[in-house]
């Protein structure tokens, strides 16, 4: 299970991206208590590319900072319940540079041999037979205070390798 929260800047960073996000890294020393990950990038660079990676010692939280977007990825589940986390990650660098516009995903993982069934069963006509490695996406545009955003859903039977525990898994992902 993972949430992440995609926060697209409105200007680009150009000159020492790193410095602007000192305080940042320090005020979520706490999350990402491994020592960053700089990497010297030429302007030139794609600016999509990370120059910051900031991680966890249990290898659950990480924060990919670029010139042109900051990526939040949260997988320890003590955390998911902590809103005060993620709307700190938001005044935090609403400091630092203008948003103008943002993602928000959601993964949920459960384990089950018969995936591809359930999706057939839940979203599918019976009569197509002997599926597997089943996969169902949409995008539904809602409507939220005047605002149109776009609601992605995507269900799949896969088999993930969890680095984690070091074990394949079988079973049913929802995004």
């Amino acid at each position: 299970q993972t949430i992440q929260i995609a926060l697209f800047f409105k200007d680009a960073l150009l000159d020492r991206p790193d410095l602007k996000f000192k305080n940042f890294t320090e005020n979520f020393s706490h999350i990402f208590d491994k020592m960053p990950t700089i990497f010297p990038l030429p302007k030139e660079a794609p600016l999509d590319i990370p120059f910051m990676i900031l991680g966890s010692n249990n290898n659950l939280n990480t924060c990919n900072i670029s010139r042109s977007r900051i990526d939040l990825i949260i997988m320890d589940k003590s955390l998911f319940n902590k809103a005060e986390i993620f709307n700190n990650f938001i005044d935090e660098v609403c400091d630092v540079r203008e948003i103008k516009e943002f993602g928000f995903v959601t993964t949920y993982f459960e384990n089950m041999d018969n995936a591809s069934e359930i999706i057939k069963q839940k979203f599918l006509k019976n009569d197509i037979e002997a599926t597997k490695d089943l996969s169902i996406r949409y995008n539904k545009p809602i409507n939220i205070n005047k605002e149109q955003l776009n609601y992605h859903f995507i269900i799949s039977d896969i088999n993930q390798y969890n680095i984690h525990n070091n074990s394949m898994q079988i079973g049913l992902m929802m995004q």
